[in-house]
């Protein structure tokens, strides 16, 4: 969903949306899914009325391979929820979700609400394509977010099955169904672009500077934050995180602290960890980076750009993180991401900016330089036109 403040996903989503705006179109907003229920549209940011002219919710769940209307959902409710417990207690499994291909009803039901004059229709990920959408004459246009055969073969890597299992192939048969590409970072856009006939445009994501201004108070503490959605890469990168490598940090620097934010607690609500707090959802990001000396990722599986790392460099924090976790970011000399090979590197690392070392300064020093890279100007020129191009080629 478009939303601003939320995950990596809805984020760019809604800052897609805003470049859209800006750039003079009117959004109407089809969503299709399972994951939600009808209350949290009362006064919700889902129907925003500024961002979209219309909004309509096409509530479909596949019950043993038949789909339903949402409100049959609400009846297996409560076994769901025990079916959920049991799978996060699980610790064993290695069945991962990383999207759901929309169904032959819920695309026929999309099409009813796509006006034939609309100058184009917009798909969040592959998974929301459908080959019914092939009668549609409306330009159409992907937002990829990411190239989910890598995302496949990383998690594959790790020892996860993934479900649905992307390949190559099968990605470029539907990559092809399209007049245009968002690409997330030029990575992506490289490898979108192999086929030459595909028209790609690149929107990083935007640095959101507003955060930066509350920030004056600032008295940090031998702290460290982590933000975190419930999600598998997260999951999975922290775990290994807080058993191979904090307790190095721990065993040399007893009063370092690991603040952990976000909905990712809920996968750890059993756990004891020596100076880590769990803080789950708070109500002032900013309060809490106020006393943290900087931030980390620790992810070991996935593609695309973390985009946690944007929301800590909004918040004047430089940010230690691993291979993964630097893929798509610009490379320069000067810069507030610092890549680590490896555990040894990464404790030892830490320790260092924990005691003020030297270049912990040099990385929060080239933050204001490091992020005009992201500006939001330059992005919605560029989506404005690729767009025209795109119409016009279609004609």
């Amino acid at each position: 969903m478009p939303r601003a403040g939320s995950s990596g996903a809805e984020s760019y989503n809604y800052y897609i949306c805003q470049l859209l705006l800006k750039a003079g179109y009117q959004i109407k907003l089809i969503v299709t899914g399972d994951n939600f229920d009808t209350p949290c549209f009362i006064n919700s940011t889902y129907e925003n009325k500024e961002l979209f002219k219309q909004t309509y919710f096409i509530r479909y769940k596949s019950i043993f391979g038949v789909t339903v209307s949402v409100s049959f959902k609400s009846y297996l409710r409560p076994i769901k929820k025990i079916i959920s417990r049991l799978k996060n207690n699980n610790s064993d499994k290695k069945d991962l979700m990383i999207g759901r291909f929309i169904t032959k009803q819920e695309a026929e039901a999309s099409l009813k609400y796509i006006d034939p004059n609309s100058k184009f229709v917009i798909f969040d990920t592959i998974f929301r394509y459908h080959e019914r959408f092939t009668t549609l004459d409306n330009p159409k246009i992907l937002i990829a977010h990411d190239v989910f055969s890598e995302r496949t073969k990383s998690f594959n890597e790790q020892g996860f099955k993934v479900l649905p299992a992307i390949e190559a192939e099968v990605e470029a048969k539907v990559w092809d169904e399209f007049d245009l590409h968002v690409a997330i970072n030029e990575d992506e856009n490289q490898l979108i672009s192999e086929n030459d006939k595909r028209s790609v445009c690149t929107i990083f994501p935007s640095y959101q500077s507003s955060l930066n201004s509350v920030l004056k108070l600032r008295k940090p503490k031998n702290k460290i934050l982590y933000i975190g959605a419930n999600a598998h890469h997260n999951i999975h990168g922290l775990r290994y995180f807080l058993a191979e490598i904090w307790p190095k940090i721990i065993h040399q620097q007893a009063d370092a602290e690991l603040l952990i934010v976000g909905t990712i607690a809920a996968s750890f609500h059993s756990e004891k960890h020596s100076g880590v707090s769990f803080l789950g959802r708070v109500d002032d990001l900013c309060e809490v980076a106020n006393e943290c000396k900087f931030s980390i990722n620790p992810v070991y599986m996935g593609s695309g750009v973390k985009i946690k790392i944007l929301d800590y460099l909004s918040l004047n924090l430089p940010c230690l993180t691993t291979t993964v976790g630097i893929m798509g970011f610009i490379r320069q000399a000067d810069m507030p991401l610092i890549e680590v090979a490896d555990d040894e590197a990464y404790s030892k690392k830490i320790i260092d900016w924990l005691s003020d070392g030297d270049d912990l300064a040099i990385a929060i020093n080239s933050i204001p330089n490091y992020v005009k890279l992201f500006g939001a100007e330059n992005n919605s020129l560029r989506l404005a036109g690729c767009m025209l191009k795109a119409l016009n080629n279609d004609n």
